[in-house]
């Protein structure tokens, strides 16, 4: 005995709600997804910048150990991490304010914060005393803003 099959409204595939409700959870999980995608790149940037800072740092105590002072610029410290070290062609800008002795430095970092390549969102973080750790922030500015390093990951 042959049996034969019906067709169901329901066999044709998806209906156009339940495609509706599928793409209202994605647009709500976007929403939540994307901004904290953005605040984890934007803590991994500054957290390679303070690393940067103190391998920087490294180098000035090592340049000051030799010559007695710090370097003024950021191209004399080229090496004094090991072979083959560049800190003008790490992923940030770097540069390093020196007082005319010598003796006092300040070492910042300069990097675009959200990656736009708009100069709008600059940050920075500098090292004026090379026995501490980086400590400042200031985004947007030219000035700095005192708070601890936990501060900066918030």
């Amino acid at each position: 005995m042959q049996r034969i099959f019906r067709k169901h409204a329901s066999d044709n595939g998806f209906t156009l709600i339940e495609l509706l409700i599928c793409v209202a959870i994605i647009a709500i999980l976007a929403t939540v997804a994307i901004p904290a995608y953005f605040s984890h790149t934007m803590r991994s940037r500054q957290t390679r910048a303070i690393s940067e800072l103190m391998i920087i740092k490294a180098a000035q105590e090592r340049y000051f150990a030799e010559h007695g002072s710090y370097a003024g610029t950021i191209t004399i410290l080229d090496g004094y991490a090991g072979a083959g070290t560049s800190y003008t062609n790490l992923a940030y800008r770097y540069w390093i304010r020196a007082d005319t002795t010598g003796m006092a430095t300040t070492i910042m970092a300069l990097g675009d914060l959200n990656g736009d390549g708009n100069r709008t969102n600059d940050w920075r973080v500098s090292i004026q005393d090379l026995n501490a750790k980086p400590r400042e922030f200031a985004p947007g500015n030219e000035g700095f803003s005192w708070s601890s390093l936990a501060d900066v990951f918030n």
